[in-house]
């Protein structure tokens, strides 16, 4: 195997180039496919309702929404990211069946 970078001899089953220090494509046999449930919250009309706010009451209005959604979400299992929209990622085992559990009742929490 030769490395694609430098285009020297790498010992097979390398993940570097010990030449370069390239990281190397991983063989196909040996990638690893992790399941995952994503869930992703909006406000729904909130783009016509903060039309013609003040800014700091929109963003005051939403932290509170925000920051509830995001502790309901982490009490269940998640790790989450707000914004202008909560998004989730819910680890998942088998067909994702603890993911799509875990989504369904980060809504319910508390």
């Amino acid at each position: 195997m030769t490395c694609p970078r430098c285009v020297s001899e790498v010992p097979d089953g390398a993940r570097f180039c010990p030449t370069c220090g390239a990281q190397l494509a991983i063989a196909p046999g040996r990638q690893e496919r992790k399941l995952v449930s994503v869930l992703f919250v909006d406000v729904v009309g909130s783009t016509a309702t903060a039309d013609g706010a003040d800014p700091e009451d929109v963003h005051d209005r939403n932290r509170i929404y925000f920051d509830e959604a995001r502790d309901r979400i982490e009490w269940v299992c998640a790790a989450v990211g707000t914004g202008e929209a909560v998004i989730a990622s819910i680890p998942g085992r088998g067909r994702g069946a603890r993911g799509r559990v875990g989504a369904r009742r980060s809504g319910r929490a508390r």
